[in-house]
């Protein structure tokens, strides 16, 4: 094997390979890490340029969000049939929002929210 092949290694007299000094296998990280650094430093440059740019909003400038929906507005509930039945499926292992209680109920917080849609539309 050549040394080229091995970048941290080289050929003594005897044809065996050595290590290279750490300073050399050092110098290596230090030339990579300053192309990392310029890529960053040149990616920040490009992106501060590209918020400056004509038609962006300065800072401080309030920004405007249209209104899609009417937070006043209720859905209109639908007469259930008699006998309608909501079916949730859950487990019983994913505390706080599903586990089994002390007394063997099931208890958590999805289990409390199945029970109030229930109460909200009147089904047992």
């Amino acid at each position: 094997m050549k040394s080229e092949q091995l970048p941290h290694f080289r050929f003594d007299a005897q044809g065996q390979h050595v290590r290279l000094s750490p300073r050399i296998c050092i110098s290596g990280r230090i030339v990579l890490a300053a192309v990392v650094s310029c890529a960053l430093l040149l990616a920040w440059i490009g992106f501060s340029q590209k918020s400056t740019a004509q038609g962006a909003r300065p800072r401080g400038e309030p920004v405007f969000v249209p209104l899609v929906i009417d937070p006043d507005r209720r859905i209109e509930r639908r007469d259930l049939p008699r006998g309608a039945s909501i079916r949730f499926v859950t487990e019983e292992d994913y505390p706080p929002f599903n586990y089994l209680g002390r007394d063997g109920v099931l208890v958590g917080f999805h289990v409390d929210l199945a029970r109030s849609i229930c109460a909200e539309l009147s089904v047992p």
